[in-house]
């Protein structure tokens, strides 16, 4: 059941590429396929191919014939996106190219990331496509993120676009040497100071872009590596009170477990 479930994930993670813009209007036979109908012809491809190798993975017998469908899966998927990544950079400007320029983008595609950034700053769903290009650390990305920033057309858009710049930020000081982190981090800490006093009630998912950030400043300023643990408070096996600053100098080992 996890490995269904599992391609199933991808399949919906690759999602269409092309912008769903209604029927195309009808055309001579003959006729060149416009821009967004070549997006939509893409689009296509990938929802007959998944439906195919879902079905073909659930008649799967063996773990075996399984990994064979997600190879085809992934080499399917690995190709469709190029070509739509080739196709948005010829017409980087056309509406129905976002979704192909957020994969690339994602990616760490440098090109894909200078279209959106010039060319999808209105696009309302590039204040979510900044957050996860944010999380993934993908190398210039921050140049989008910037540019969104600054320039976004909403509130909500430039407070994703931030916490995906502070994020962004933090994972790049997670790849790069001590004095280097250092500087990141102390960036990715302004930041989100800055989305706590410009944007504290601006509603982000399922809560507030001031709740997003304050929980990433929390995970800076106590969590990260080399910083004193937080204190934690509760009873011991007797029934005691303790706290764990109690048995500062020693050494600790913490058990978390639930059950439900």
């Amino acid at each position: 059941m996890r490995c269904l479930l599992s391609l199933a994930g991808a399949l919906l993670l690759l999602g269409p590429l092309a912008a769903r813009q209604g029927e195309p209007p009808k055309k001579d036979s003959q006729a060149t396929p416009s821009i967004a109908e070549q997006f939509q012809a893409i689009d296509k491809e990938v929802a007959a191919k998944s439906q195919e190798l879902m079905k073909k993975f659930q008649e799967a017998k063996d773990d075996a014939e399984k990994q064979k469908i997600r190879n085809e899966f992934m080499s399917f998927r690995t190709a469709q996106m190029a070509k739509a990544a080739e196709l948005a950079k010829k017409y980087p400007q056309e509406p129905a190219a976002f979704n192909a320029l957020m994969q690339s983008a994602m990616s760490g595609n440098a090109d894909a990331v200078a279209a959106l950034a010039e060319h999808h700053l209105s696009n309302p769903r590039i204040g979510m496509v900044c957050m996860q290009v944010g999380q993934s650390g993908a190398a210039g990305a921050d140049k989008l993120l910037r540019a969104v920033a600054e320039k976004g057309t909403s509130e909500p858009t430039k407070a994703m676009a931030m916490i995906g710049l502070g994020q962004w930020l933090k994972e790049r000081a997670g790849e790069a040497k001590e004095d280097e982190a250092k500087k990141l981090n102390a960036e990715a800490e302004q930041t989100f100071e800055a989305v706590v006093k410009q944007y504290p009630k601006v509603s982000v998912g399922r809560g507030t872009a001031g709740e997003m950030a304050e929980r990433e400043l929390f995970d800076l300023r106590h969590l990260a590596v080399g910083k004193p643990a937080p204190d934690i408070t509760g009873p011991d096996l007797d029934g005691k009170e303790f706290k764990l600053s109690d048995y500062r100098g020693k050494v600790i080992l913490l058990d978390f477990w639930a059950h439900w």
